[in-house]
């Protein structure tokens, strides 16, 4: 179950937002179950992380050696503060990996030869292959007397190699093996038979996509650390919004969408307030308040 692992390094995509994040967890995790891998994520240790804390999401109480010491700190350094070794790191403070993707497979060390830096270096040969449209390339490694087959990626790369390796092949339906491979991958995200006889005859590239964000949502891939569901949960809860009558939510797109997909919305706005010139711009996105508005 071990011998062919996707490993992917989210690292580098550690300062991008959220959703972001997510979207290449997602994507890794789409790659993994259609090529029959086992998904094994592999974190920066401290020295090689950007945070202080080991991750990008903060530090639960959960996280420090002595809660109450936690709780009792009047200092402004929580450095100070002695934080348990074995606490998730990295991405995996906000979600829970399942054992069903990982296939509970340890992180590959090519009987000890390999470190997080050689995977890193691995891992930037496949970003150079990826920017040149090149497929990807498994690293084969000898692990307790077995050879494991090992392809490394981060969240550039996958998305690179999905777009230019595997997209076309996950909706393609055309001929036994492909309808095989899609049937076989509907299994691995847990369909039934019989989802699964469907999706490996479905051939609308948007209905493809949408059957596996069901299948997804199903699995239980999208789950997030105990901590993470209190602290939401908690924040609602402070909101004293009434949760029995339905509510409207508005997810306001900035960051890059700013300079591709919104950009023609934004100039719009602007035109429609008296501004001709883009120079002129007071702002280079439409304010909240304009939403609220609507």
């Amino acid at each position: 179950k071990c011998d062919d692992i996707l490993l992917f390094m989210p690292q580098l995509f550690a300062r991008n937002g959220h959703g972001s994040q997510l979207n290449s967890y997602f994507l890794a995790a789409m790659v993994a179950t259609y090529l029959g891998k086992a998904m094994v994520i592999l974190e920066a240790p401290q020295k090689n992380s950007r945070y202080p804390n080991g991750s990008q999401f903060g530090c639960p109480i959960e996280s420090f050696k002595n809660p109450e010491e936690f709780l009792n700190f009047k200092g402004n350094d929580h450095s100070e503060l002695a934080m348990k070794r074995d606490f998730p790191n990295g991405l995996e403070r906000l979600i829970k990996h399942p054992s069903w993707l990982s296939r509970e497979c340890g992180i590959p060390t090519c009987d000890g030869t390999f470190d997080y830096d050689s995977w890193e270096a691995i891992r930037k040969d496949q970003r150079d292959l990826s920017r040149i449209g090149k497929p990807s390339q498994e690293i084969l490694c000898a692990e307790n007397r077995r050879n494991v087959k090992v392809t490394v990626m981060g969240g550039e790369e996958v998305r690179q190699f999905f777009n230019r390796q595997y997209r076309e092949k996950m909706v393609s339906r055309s001929g036994r093996h492909a309808r095989e491979r899609a049937y076989n991958w509907a299994v691995r995200l847990g369909g039934t038979h019989y989802q699964a006889e469907v999706f490996s005859k479905t051939e609308e590239e948007s209905v493809i996509w949408d059957y596996v964000s069901a299948l997804i949502a199903r699995s239980g891939l999208a789950t997030f650390q105990p901590w993470i569901v209190r602290d939401v949960k908690q924040f609602i809860m402070s909101t004293e919004l009434p949760l029995d009558v339905p509510h409207d939510s508005i997810h306001v797109r900035r960051g890059d969408k700013l300079l591709t997909d919104a950009r023609e919305e934004v100039v719009n706005y602007w035109h429609s307030q008296g501004y001709e010139r883009q120079v002129d711009f007071p702002l280079n996105y439409i304010p909240f308040t304009h939403y609220l508005r609507l």
